[in-house]
């Protein structure tokens, strides 16, 4: 019989080299897999990317040439972007898009990878929320204590930012600590891919719909300015009349025309029975797309119609338009002041505003001598002519430019066509008993315009 090997009593000796034995490391909340508030997440990211994209394409540059259909009554878009802190130089905008797009890039790949490369996506993601939930809370008090103004855009991004900080605080501490599975099973995977890949097609989508608003509402020509050239006159496209509308929100100003100051701007006859008022920013995209629409009201009635322009320096800082809206007063008392706004309008930038020394250089342009002109600027004249018409502004409780007021009433913004400023006009004639058609109809106002090279041009 064999005999029995003794076994050796004591403990088991490690042999040399060999490390002892590590615990195992606790499992991670975010190891485990919850298909759900992934694609809440991921859908967040591409709502995220949706609203940055339509900051970059209506505000991208100062391009704004039309009215946002989101960043409505109440908000001020352009005056917060015009004062974007823009960290690096780089605008908070497209930061935004960066960011946005970083997170669908990682929720995406949470979904492909497996084990160690997913719970390190993971933990990446928990890190950019972080950051993205700080700078959205830092831009919040940026424009409620620091400029008191609105962007309805920038609040919706800080939204989706914080939803998806909640979002992934239920997802830590509303699962269980569980190992992370080997790997997702190719059917469910392939599906997960499908969604995910439905909802980028729905993303796109609607981002071309949103550029395809954009494009629509630019008047004809205006694209091309960016470059420097001149400004074109607004077509006068048939509008639906039951459309425009006052300011429903703002009542009757029954005495504007007292406001009317001898060094304000008047373009027009000065006589004319029909007043309109327009509050601008030389710095505003907003008044520089409306501009060639007021240009096309003053060709179409150029005896019945004048337009009092208030030049208010709001868009940036407390100084950022000041020197242009003085260069504006300065023109008008050399009677240059169509020809300084348009300049200026072609020129703007709304980001940094016109230097003195570039002010000069479009004064000289404009027929002007730059070096009395620079020195006017310098000196601070008609600083007390601007400060009254913003505080007639703000007296008037509007919340941004450009406004325009027709005979006492605020047209609303989407009513600032030559169409509907047209209709608005012949209903002031007709009950003044001075005419009943417009002195140009519609149709003979748009066949002179297309056969009239733009000016610059």
């Amino acid at each position: 019989m064999a005999k029995k090997k003794k076994q050796a009593k004591g403990p088991v000796k490690q042999p040399r080299n060999t490390p002892p034995k590590q615990p195992a490391a606790p499992p991670s909340r975010l190891a485990v897999h919850q298909p759900l508030y992934e694609r809440i997440l991921f859908a967040l990211a591409l709502l995220g990317v949706l609203v940055t994209v339509h900051l970059s394409v209506w505000y991208g540059s100062g391009a704004v040439v039309s009215d946002d259909p989101v960043c409505g009554v109440g908000f001020n878009c352009t005056a917060v972007l015009a004062n974007d802190p823009e960290p690096l130089g780089i605008p908070s905008a497209t930061w935004g898009l960066l960011f946005y797009l970083g997170l669908a890039a990682v929720c995406a790949g949470i979904v492909y990878f497996t084990d160690a490369k997913r719970l390190i996506l993971k933990q990446v993601r928990v890190a950019m929320v972080g950051i993205g939930f700080l700078y959205s809370l830092f831009l919040t008090i940026y424009q409620f204590f620091i400029l008191s103004d609105r962007c309805l855009l920038c609040l919706i991004s800080a939204s989706i930012v914080t939803v998806m900080a909640v979002v992934l605080a239920l997802y830590l501490f509303r699962t269980s600590p569980a190992p992370a599975r080997a790997k997702r099973p190719g059917p469910a995977m392939a599906r997960e891919f499908k969604l995910y890949g439905l909802m980028a097609v729905l993303l796109i989508v609607l981002a071309g719909v949103d550029y395809g608003v954009y494009r629509d509402q630019v008047p004809e020509g205006v694209m091309a300015t960016a470059s420097g050239a001149a400004l074109p006159v607004a077509e006068d496209r048939p509008v639906d009349v039951s459309l425009c509308r006052y300011d429903p929100d703002h009542p009757h100003f029954s005495n504007m025309n007292r406001a009317v100051m001898p060094t304000d701007p008047i373009v027009g006859n000065p006589d004319a029975p029909v007043t309109l008022f327009e509050f601008l920013d030389p710095n505003c995209p907003h008044c520089r797309s409306l501009h060639p629409i007021m240009k096309a009201v003053v060709a179409k009635y150029p005896d019945k119609v004048r337009i009092v322009y208030k030049p208010v320096a709001i868009v940036g800082s407390a100084t950022h338009s000041e020197d242009e809206v003085r260069a504006l007063f300065l023109a008008h008392e050399q009677g240059k002041f169509e020809e300084m706004l348009e300049l200026e309008m072609v020129h703007q930038t709304p980001r940094t505003g016109l230097s003195i020394d570039r002010l000069s250089e479009l004064a000289e342009q404009a027929g002007m001598d730059p070096a009395a002109f620079r020195q006017d600027l310098i000196d601070g004249r008609f600083t007390q002519e601007s400060r009254r018409a913003r505080q007639l502004y703000m007296d008037l409780n509007f919340s941004g430019v450009p406004a325009v007021i027709l005979e006492g009433q605020l047209v609303q913004s989407r009513s600032r066509s030559v169409g509907c400023l047209s209709y608005f006009i012949e209903q002031q004639l007709e009950a003044k008993g001075i005419v009943d058609e417009p002195e140009m109809p519609a149709e003979e106002a748009s066949a002179a315009v297309e056969e009239t090279p733009a000016p610059g041009n």
